[in-house]
């Protein structure tokens, strides 16, 4: 009982600590929601009206990828800039015995979680009615749903490269290794169908791959 009481105050205390800590970076998030829209009417720009014709396919195909690539780099890249700056800090306070490991990665993921999907949903809400994508208000909300999966997926990812890395430098190095290596068995380059046998594993490890088959 005592184990669970401290656990939850601990829980509260860093979520706290974190929702304190994003109040402040306020200006940061709105620079990556201008940099999102800007972003998000230029590639719908390009692929504005798309169409269903045959023609279209090669087009549609290509737009849902880079909407893959693009929301996972996002996430990841937003998490290796941040955390691993805060791992001093953490090692000590948990050199000390302050928390625990689960209840800081909780804290962390679950209060950063809706700043760091919210670009994804502005960008896939700006660029599903410009294109063109598949009408309906159910499928829109599957297209995003499959979007801030897809940046859960890579917070986790950049949480656990940042807490694995020595230091901030090897973190950003090591973190786009990473997507490019889920870029690479993401279907969309190769077959899959065409790997070697040793290789054939490997693409259920890619997220990017899930993600564009969802899309």
């Amino acid at each position: 009982v005592l184990t669970t009481k401290r656990f939850l105050r601990n829980l509260q205390l860093l979520c706290w600590r974190t929702i304190s800590e994003q109040t402040r970076e306020i200006s940061t998030l709105m620079i990556r929601l201008v940099v999102t829209i800007v972003f998000s009417l230029i590639i719908a720009g390009m692929y504005s009206n798309v169409g269903y014709t045959q023609k279209a396919i090669a087009n549609r195909t290509g737009l849902l990828f880079v909407i893959s690539i693009n929301q996972g780099f996002n996430a990841l890249i937003a998490v290796l800039n941040v955390f691993p700056k805060e791992k001093l800090i953490v090692s000590r306070e948990r050199s000390a015995n302050a928390y625990d490991v689960l209840s800081y990665f909780m804290a962390k993921f679950v209060c950063e979680l809706p700043l760091n999907v919210l670009p994804c949903v502005v960008f896939g809400s700006i660029l599903y009615f410009i294109v063109g994508l598949n009408p309906g208000a159910g499928n829109f909300f599957v297209f995003l749903g499959a979007l801030m999966l897809e940046a859960s997926t890579a917070i986790a990812l950049g949480l656990v490269v940042s807490a694995a890395a020595p230091t901030v430098e090897a973190a950003i190095d090591f973190g786009p290794l990473t997507l490019i290596i889920s870029l690479l068995f993401g279907g969309f380059f190769i077959n899959l169908q065409s790997l070697p046998v040793v290789a054939e594993w490997l693409p259920n490890l890619s997220f990017l791959r899930w993600t564009f088959g969802s899309l």
